[in-house]
């Protein structure tokens, strides 16, 4: 499940819950953008600069996913969260897909 960790800062300032939707973005190297729905599922380590993402969500990205080693540049990675847009249940990946992209529409 592509799912992103990201600072206490979006549930104390911004209002955002966890099983919020979100929309994620890279630019990559070549100048191709990548993108990716994804659920916001974790608070973030307070030491991390925004926050992290999974595995599934490094690899929707093309991001190098090796836990220890992978990782992307920050500023070529987007976040459009959508605060409030969850309903505290676990969705699938599908739903997750298609939630985030009516929102992202509006």
């Amino acid at each position: 499940m592509p799912y992103l960790a990201l600072q206490q800062v979006f549930v104390t300032e911004l209002g955002c819950k966890l099983g919020d939707f979100a929309f994620v973005t890279r630019e990559a190297n070549d100048g191709r953008e990548r993108a990716s729905a994804a659920i916001f599922a974790d608070v973030a380590a307070p030491e991390l600069p925004v926050g992290e993402g999974s595995i599934a969500l490094a690899e929707r990205l093309g991001v190098p996913s090796d836990p220890r080693s992978g990782g992307a540049f920050r500023a070529s990675v987007h976040y459009v969260l959508f605060c409030g847009s969850g309903n505290g249940r676990p969705r699938t990946v599908a739903e997750c897909g298609s939630r985030s992209a009516s929102r992202r529409r509006r």
